[in-house]
């Protein structure tokens, strides 16, 4: 393999002046799970390595436990960096890119931290932070050695999911990133490096954002189908919410940057039809989001009894094939259908063309200790859109995402927008993007922001509260019932310029229209979006009615008509 490993402007990963499409598995031995460096089993190894190979699968990500390597601080165990050594080895001699994870604190279920750590954060601790670069620069001298077939370093698995994540500060975050792969590079220079984050990066106000990830290459996307892991209510595998999940996630992060589907699963795994169907469904929408890889969670079940394994039975079972090392049933038309994408990049479904564009505000999480609420919380941002894009797609349009530098031209899609905070600067460019033809639609917007700028914007002023209740709307030929909103104020406006489109039970504008230029905006005053989630959690069939709702918005002819 040659040193050529880029990725090109579309996001794709090229090697020798081709595109290189990793396909893969995440990597732990049956026999001893998390346990690998210290029951380790080379036979074993080699074994799943020929195997991986023989699925026709390109990548293999496995993760290093730092107690491991550095049991003491300061003293590294040679025998832990030797098989290292070997596996990275092994996957070069078998033509398999090596995609190793630096601190897996977080893993299935359970945290597993070196003993001195004790209490100290890992990221914001002066200590623990110039331990951890120590570390880093150790493990890419190994690396460094095998550069030619790295896909890439990954810093660890799931990062934001470590109550460390919590405690610390964004900046403590950025710095740590920072400091980490400037160490990686500065021992095993070009390599490429990646947070190795879920979707947590989409549904939590965690410091490891899209735009907090310094000295990185490319995002990542870990994405599971279960219920009580999404940010919204959600049935089954063929509840259609549940099969949009995967393209999502990855388009939302796509957004930002190259993305690698670095993890990925529907947990149950010994199902039949409807596991088939779902990835039938998902994986193609998934590809045609533009990620520029995908890595199933896990290769084998777990036999070992060991934490985290003896209270979490769940995490033995998710391997992709059975012990005679045939892809269990229900997953084997994914298999074959992941290889041929590895075999052929070229044979991936083509790009996703949106004719809905979903808005991403220049600032979410709060960056700065003066923020005491963040002007558009991710957790509250992540499961609007979530909703926002399952029906929309339910009303017939494909969905995207923009940021402010990305708008689409005017005219040639709406632009959505759910979130609670547009600043100043964005609504000068919003507004001239209006002007000159766009249609955008905002749903929920937020009393705190109704000031002046937003005054002009939306034709309208906020002159008056009314009591947070249950709202009734008539639109659409439709009732639309709204539940009173738990974080904000029910407040009543006054059309300037706005021409008003339905009322609620208490006669106040509800829905209005306001023409600038060549386009005009729509909005509604509560949220669309948290009715929808309301109503989903008593009948999924209850919240999808709500496709109507976005058929109607998008459809100009619909609202002109309206009184």
């Amino acid at each position: 393999m040659s040193t050529a490993l880029s990725i090109d402007a579309q996001g794709y990963f090229v090697h020798r002046d081709r595109r290189l499409f990793p396909v893969g598995v995440n990597y732990w031995p049956a026999s001893s799970g998390l346990h690998m460096w210290a029951n380790w089993d080379a036979d074993e190894i080699k074994a799943d390595l020929d195997l991986i190979v023989g699925l026709g699968f390109n990548t293999v990500r496995f993760f290093l436990r730092w107690q491991d390597f550095e049991p003491e601080a300061g003293r590294y165990v040679d025998r832990s960096f030797e098989r290292l050594e070997w596996l990275l080895s092994a996957c070069a001699a078998r033509g398999l890119w090596a995609h190793p994870s630096l601190f897996s604190g977080w893993m299935s279920g359970g945290i597993f931290w070196p003993a001195w750590k004790g209490a100290r954060n890992l990221y914001a601790d002066p200590f623990m932070a110039s331990r951890a670069e120590a570390f880093a620069r150790r493990a890419a001298r190994t690396f460094a050695r095998h550069r030619n077939h790295l896909l890439a370093v990954d810093l660890g698995n799931e990062m934001g999911c470590l109550p460390d994540s919590a405690a610390a500060s964004f900046g403590d975050i950025a710095a740590w990133c920072a400091r980490v792969c400037a160490a990686i590079k500065e021992t095993c220079p070009h390599v490429m490096i990646v947070s190795g984050c879920d979707m947590g990066q989409v549904t939590n106000d965690t410091g490891w954002a899209f735009t907090n990830q310094p000295g990185t290459d490319f995002l990542s996307m870990h994405a599971y189908p279960v219920a009580n892991w999404s940010p919204v209510p959600l049935g089954g595998l063929d509840d259609a919410l549940s099969r949009r999940l995967f393209p999502y996630y990855c388009a939302y992060a796509r957004a930002y940057g190259p993305v690698l589907f670095q993890e990925f699963g529907t947990i149950l795994t010994f199902g039949d039809a409807v596991q088939r169907d779902f990835l039938a469904a998902a994986l193609p929408a998934t590809a045609a989001e533009g990620v520029n890889g995908m890595l199933w969670w896990c290769l084998r079940d777990i036999r070992s009894l060991e934490h985290p394994y003896r209270f979490c039975e769940m995490e033995r079972s998710l391997g992709l094939v059975d012990p005679q090392g045939r892809p269990k049933p229900a997953l084997a038309a994914a298999t074959h259908q992941l290889a041929a994408w590895a075999a052929d990049p070229e044979s991936l479904p083509p790009r996703t063309q949106p004719d809905l564009v979903f808005y991403l505000p220049d600032h979410t999480q709060p960056t700065a200790p003066e923020y005491l609420r963040p002007p558009n919380p991710q957790r509250q941002l992540g499961r609007r859109y979530l909703i926002a894009w399952h029906l929309a797609a339910e009303a017939g349009a494909t969905p995207g995402f923009a940021r402010r530098a990305t708008l689409p031209p005017p005219g040639s899609a709406p632009l959505l927008f759910v979130g609670q905070s547009l600043s100043p600067d964005e609504i000068f460019t919003l507004h001239r993007w209006v002007e000159q033809g766009g249609q955008l639609i905002l749903h929920g917007v937020s009393v705190r922001n109704w000031g002046a700028t937003y005054a002009q914007f939306l034709g309208a002023r906020a002159v008056n509260y009314a009591l947070n209740c249950r709202l009734t709307v008539d639109a659409f030929g439709h009732r639309w019932s709204f539940p009173p909103t738990p974080d904000e104020a029910r407040f009543v406006v006054e059309p300037t310029t706005a021409r008003v489109l339905a009322r609620d039970q208490d006669g106040h504008p509800c829905l209005l229209s306001q023409q600038h230029g060549l386009g005009r905006i729509l909005y509604s005053l509560p949220s669309v979006e948290d009715a929808v989630i309301h109503d989903r959690s008593t009948s999924l069939a209850h919240g999808d009615r709500w496709r109507e709702w976005y058929a109607a918005m998008l459809v100009d002819r619909r609202l002109v008509s309206m009184t």
